[in-house]
């Protein structure tokens, strides 16, 4: 998943992979948007710094 983080620009963006169900992504207000952008290979809770897709 990719997490869209308020202030910083992209800097402050990060990917994580995620299992099925709800997920903590941080402070209300601090995260502005969230989405699915695939998840083969990686490992519940791995995050890894924003890269272009």
């Amino acid at each position: 998943m990719h997490v869209d983080v308020s202030g910083g620009g992209s800097t402050n963006d990060y990917h994580l992979c995620v299992g099925p169900g709800n997920t903590l992504l941080g402070f209300y207000g601090n995260i502005l948007n969230a989405y699915y952008i695939g998840g083969a290979g990686c490992r519940r809770g791995d995050r890894t710094g924003h890269t272009p897709h």
